[in-house]
């Protein structure tokens, strides 16, 4: 597994859970230009300054097609819930090198071990897929935002840093929104047709953006 390095990077941090809240809490402290909103469901984070690394090496999978979730991931505390597992995921985006006509970026999906929990000792090989598929999300959004950027086109270094956050903002929160309703289709794995349904539309969607699986992003500044 790579190191994953957080300093002079932009983190984008979401805990894909599975319940949701209406309140949202945004702190904003000026000296580091740190934006953290807070859901029930969702965690979202980042910042362009150096940040302290949250996660060990070891607590965290970066997504690919080798390795699948295996309950013996799953090594956060069960919180008192109705759910019977939580998938915690990140898409993590990192500054690379850059020069004036091209500024590099490091993104990736990664599952968060410490973060994702399960409650009973043995679920079943249904309910994991369940949870597989939240990841599979995560990732597919992954590839959005790579294709995004990839296909953008800033005046300058400044523009470029300046928009990137509220386009790695906006395909957060279509990431969310797909989330809630994928559960909330599926019932939270309950129900197996639509769970079919999903498995088979996430799926395609993964393969139909499977030219944006390589995590280093070149971005075109004019």
């Amino acid at each position: 597994m790579d190191n994953i390095e957080y300093n002079n990077a932009t983190t984008i941090t979401t805990a894909l859970q599975k319940q949701r809240s209406g309140e949202e809490k945004q702190v904003l402290k000026k000296n580091n230009t740190l934006i953290l909103y807070i859901v029930l469901f969702c965690v979202m984070a980042f910042t362009i300054n150096k940040q302290e690394n949250p996660y060990k090496e070891k607590d965290i999978i970066p997504w690919s097609e080798e390795t699948k979730l295996i309950w013996g991931f799953f090594k956060g505390k069960p919180p008192e819930s109705n759910h019977e597992a939580i998938t915690c995921s990140t898409i993590y985006c990192k500054y690379e090198e850059s020069d004036k006509s091209t500024l590099k970026m490091n993104i990736r999906a990664c599952f968060i071990k410490k973060e994702s929990w399960k409650k009973e000792k043995n679920p079943s090989d249904y309910l994991l897929n369940h949870e597989q598929k939240h990841f599979d999300f995560t990732e597919l959004y992954t590839r959005k935002l790579r294709k995004i950027l990839m296909e953008a086109v800033f005046k300058n270094e400044a523009v470029a840093e300046k928009e990137i956050p509220k386009i790695i903002r906006s395909n957060n929160k279509a990431l969310n929104d797909h989330q809630y309703i994928y559960d909330k289709e599926t019932n939270h794995s309950k129900n197996k047709e639509n769970q079919y349904l999903w498995d088979k539309k996430i799926d395609e969607e993964l393969k139909s953006l499977s030219n944006y699986t390589n995590n280093i992003v070149e971005i075109k500044i004019n």
